[in-house]
């Protein structure tokens, strides 16, 4: 048996059932079995135990977290027990929060397999039974109809009048009408009439379909496939861990540095070791697991308000780094509702009349009604009330139209509408503006000319036609001949009011917006055309996409507005390509096949009204399809992300500074600058304001563009920051040895200095303004604040002797206090130099 099927959707029936070694009299039970042997469960994963401890371990693997459970151990060893378990807190919900996210996942697998039901109708032994769907093999014929679910992915042998909704992998806004058609092997999904696909259900009508793929070989099973996969690291991930191995090179090298210095003037071992070894707890920035959830979830906070539910926290500062945003087009760009965009006559002109007739025929129709039929009953047309109905020949795919007969004035009238073809082929005239006929055959050119040039350009056009007929006679099929061709109906679902605006202003925050749709081209143009913010003829289908290599779809998405005609597989192949490009990528969207596409993103956003699925995989879920309040969500992601790159500047700058002065005082000095647990106390006091940085201010032009990773920026103004920092730590030292202080008062007034110029430093490079010109938080200033006095007043203490603190003369404290002024203008005109080398701060 043949098991390749690739483009089995261009097989004929006949050659579809030899594929697959079949007949339309359907399996044997043994056959059955052997098959479900070969081919395994209908089952799109799986059913393996998860692995809830690998996966809690796997959250300790980061270099940061490494350095921080590495800190935590030597902070006990040395003698501060506090600042271990502190640390290891921090640690431990960093961790359960990634512990959960990844739990995500697993959710989003399990509801998207919950969207399916557990049993079928199948042909086997002569007969139709009803088996469970884990045991559909290829070869078995399936029996459909209105309400079932598809159990696998099939091809129909026969239908009649089936109407399927598989918006779910294709996100079409009405449902896909399937026949016994073959249709081009290079036909994207949309296009494929002749197959039915898992996942999806049948809305009206009854076929029976071979089954072909099962499992994770259907297209929905690629889809869970995607969804369970892991998906990759966010642009704010990846920076977090370059972060990580940047300070593990740093404080190595510092370390062994220190350790040789010590060594080498014969220092006593221990004593070193402990110091080198506080140098590196030094070296780590303990809160900044701490600083990166606070923040985040203050952001959480604020949109929550907003209706923007946050179910990964990190997402907000991934999105604060946004440079391309994916939608989809149904109610994003457009209202997600089907309207009557207008009612057209023969001559080309919007014409009541024919209004008048769709929305009668749609009103008195009692059949299967789709959502043209809706947005005609949405009409308020006068005049409607004077017609009863007397009759009716409901829609069948054969011939593609219905008929209703209506009394009106004790005249009969038969009100047709139809596919425009099927139509047109029972008409014999066609009605002038005066109302009076013509024949078709005068008319038929321009009437066809003026349909192609409808649907090319995005409507959903229909046709109808009219004819007298006697009242009290009834409707037959033969009557629906020498009809007038009354005109066209042209539906749209139209843009949203508030896209347009919403659009440009994603632009000017430096996000560009890009189309991806399920939708065809000539609807994705249409609506691209009337926003007038996307380029119609920047445009690409999933065919064009599947004859693409990686690597030059990497080039062309970058160029690319609109994407149409698209699957779930596509669209996941698009996000990849965007992201490979080193830009921030965004994906909204809110169907089933959007779920590989949201896990791929950077950020993946969905809406309250998605399925259970689609929202687990989502990382931000708004309350309602609004650009508006995802602007929003940028604003708050850039200053969510802006807070925490001020703690890492600020940290590190200082941390580096404190360790270049330390590993250098030890070249010229006969005792250790500062003591092991003078270094821990250093450390934890210059935090305590930062843990404010959560709550701070933004400076407008912060949150006006995209706010991502850069290491060499980042170590750049740490070294540059940290350098300008140890030369007046290196002035300090000159000014109290010269002084002929003791080891104490040495000590102390470096300790001072140190901590005094990092909070005041804090107020510097928090900003890229001039510092007095940039607002501060309340909260921030009084920290700040707090810790100053706190350091001016330790030396004082009954605490003082304990820590190694000695009380300062008035002289070292008025050196310290101009040095501290020099420090502060200096580190201002550090950032003036950064600023116009390229670097600005945060």
């Amino acid at each position: 048996m043949v098991t390749s099927l690739s483009s089995w959707w261009a097989l004929s029936p006949g050659e579809a059932l030899r594929l697959v070694d079949a007949t339309p009299q359907g399996l044997s039970s043994r056959q059955a079995r052997e098959r479900l042997i070969t081919f395994g469960p209908n089952v799109s994963v799986s059913r393996r135990s998860f692995p809830r401890l690998r996966l809690a371990l796997q959250q300790v693997r980061s270099p940061i977290s490494l350095l921080l459970l590495f800190s935590a151990l030597l902070s006990a060893w040395v003698g501060d027990p506090v600042e271990g378990s502190i640390i290891l807190a921090i640690l431990l919900v960093s961790s359960s929060l990634s512990y959960l996210q990844e739990l995500r996942a697993h959710d989003a697998v399990q509801g998207l397999l919950a969207q399916l039901q557990h049993r079928s109708e199948v042909f086997r032994e002569g007969s139709w039974v009803k088996i469970p769907i884990p045991e559909i093999v290829p070869g078995d014929i399936v029996s459909l109809s209105a309400g079932s679910q598809v159990p696998a992915d099939c091809r129909i042998l026969h239908a009649t009048d089936l109407f399927v909704d598989q918006s779910a992998l294709t996100g079409e806004s009405f449902p896909s009408a399937k026949e016994d058609l073959v249709v081009s092997a290079c036909s994207p999904l949309i296009q494929r009439i002749d197959g039915v696909f898992a996942g999806t259900h049948v809305i009206s009508g009854r076929a029976t379909a071979v089954v072909l793929r099962t499992g994770r070989l259907t297209e929905f099973g690629r889809l869970v496939q995607a969804v369970a996969r892991t998906p990759p690291l966010t642009e704010f991930q990846v920076g977090v861990r370059h972060l990580g191995y940047l300070l593990l090179e740093v404080a190595a090298a510092m370390a062994i540095l220190s350790l040789a210095i010590n060594i080498g003037y014969g220092r006593p071992t221990l004593d070193t070791l402990l110091f080198t070894l506080a140098l590196v707890v030094g070296m780590t920035p303990q809160l900044l697991p701490a600083i990166v959830t606070t923040t985040l979830a203050q952001g959480a906070r604020r949109l929550a308000t907003r209706r923007a539910i946050v179910r990964r926290l990190s997402s907000i500062a991934d999105i604060g780094g946004v440079k391309i945003l994916c939608t989809d087009k149904t109610g994003t760009l457009t209202r997600g509702v089907v309207t009557l965009d207008s009612a057209i006559g023969c001559d080309g002109q919007k014409s009541e009349q024919v209004k008048l007739y769709g929305y009668l025929n749609a009103l008195h129709e009692t059949g299967y009604a789709n959502v043209l039929d809706n947005a005609l009953r949405e009409l308020r047309v006068p005049g409607a009330e004077e017609y009863g109905k007397l009759d009716e020949l409901p829609y069948d795919f054969t011939r593609k139209r219905l008929s209703v007969l209506l009394r009106c004035r004790g005249e009969g009238t038969i009100i047709t509408k139809g596919a425009y073809r099927e139509v047109l082929s029972i008409c014999a005239w066609s009605m002038n503006p005066d109302h009076h006929r013509v024949p078709i055959s005068e008319t038929r050119d321009y009437l066809s000319a003026r349909f192609q040039e409808l649907s090319a350009e995005g409507y959903r056009v229909i046709a109808v036609a009219i004819k007298t007929h006697p009242p009290d006679c009834p409707l037959r099929h033969d009557d629906e001949s020498n009809m007038v061709f009354a005109g066209f109906l042209a539906f749209l679902d139209p843009p949203e009011e508030t896209a347009i605006e919403s659009v440009r202003a994603l632009e000017r925050h430096g996000i560009q917006c890009k189309m991806v749709t399920g939708d065809n081209r000539f609807v994705a143009s249409k609506v691209a055309s009337q926003l007038g913010v996307l380029s119609p003829c920047s445009l690409m289908t999933g065919s064009e996409i599947d004859l693409l290599t990686d690597e030059a779809l990497r080039v062309k998405a970058l160029e690319i507005d609109i994407f149409a005609e698209v699957g779930p597989n596509q669209k996941e192949r698009i996000i990849r390509s965007l992201r490979s490009t080193n830009q921030g990528v965004a994906y909204l969207g809110d169907g089933i096949n959007d779920a590989g596409a949201l896990r791929t993103a950077d950020v993946g956003i969905s809406v309250e009204s998605a399925v259970d699925a689609t929202k687990e995989a989502a990382d931000i879920v708004l309350g309602t399809k609004n650009l508006n309040v995802l602007l929003e969500a940028v604003i708050e992601g850039r200053r969510a992300f802006g807070n925490t790159l001020k703690y890492i500047l600020i940290s590190t700058s200082a941390n580096v500074g404190n360790m270049l002065s330390v590993v250098g005082v030890s070249l010229f000095a006969d005792f250790l600058p500062l003591l092991p647990t003078q270094i821990l106390l250093l450390n934890v006091l210059s935090d305590l304001p930062a843990m404010s940085l959560a709550a701070d201010t933004v400076d407008p032009e912060m949150v006006a563009k995209p706010l991502r990773w850069n290491m060499k920026l980042i170590s750049r103004e740490m070294f540059v920051y940290g350098s300008v920092s140890s030369v007046f730590d290196y002035l300090t030292f000159g000014a109290l040895l010269a002084m002929g202080t003791s080891a104490a008062v040495f000590r102390t007034g470096w300790f001072l200095e140190s901590l005094v110029s990092e909070v005041c430093v804090l107020l510097v490079i928090r900003t890229s303004r001039p510092f007095w010109r940039s607002p501060v938080s309340g909260t921030l200033l009084l920290l700040s604040a707090l810790v100053c006095v706190v350091a001016v007043l330790l030396p004082y203490t009954s605490l003082a002797d304990d820590l190694g603190f000695a009380r300062l003369p008035a002289p070292c404290v008025a050196v310290i206090a101009v040095l501290l002024v020099g420090y502060l203008g200096s580190s201002e005109r550090a950032k003036v130099w950064l600023r116009v080398n390229g670097a600005s701060g945060p």
